[in-house]
């Protein structure tokens, strides 16, 4: 497996862990959202485009900026 593929495979396993927290947090305040909730979907659409840049352009600094988000 390359480097990019291993990357994409990490980011794609945390967006499906924080969706998964997500959908917690939504389960347990039906009706107001509350900072955490914002602040996944927020990060969630964030790693969903990095997914598709790294997965368009594999360069250093993409590689470097995932890996420390990874972290």
């Amino acid at each position: 497996m390359s480097q990019k593929d291993e990357l994409i495979q990490r980011m794609k396993a945390k967006k499906a862990q924080m969706s998964a927290d997500l959908e917690n947090l939504k389960l347990k305040a039906h009706e107001n959202k509350n900072e955490k909730e914002k602040e996944l979907e927020s990060k969630i659409e964030e790693l969903s485009g990095d997914i598709k840049e790294l997965s368009n352009n594999f360069s250093e600094s993409v590689a470097e900026r995932v890996n420390k988000w990874l972290q």
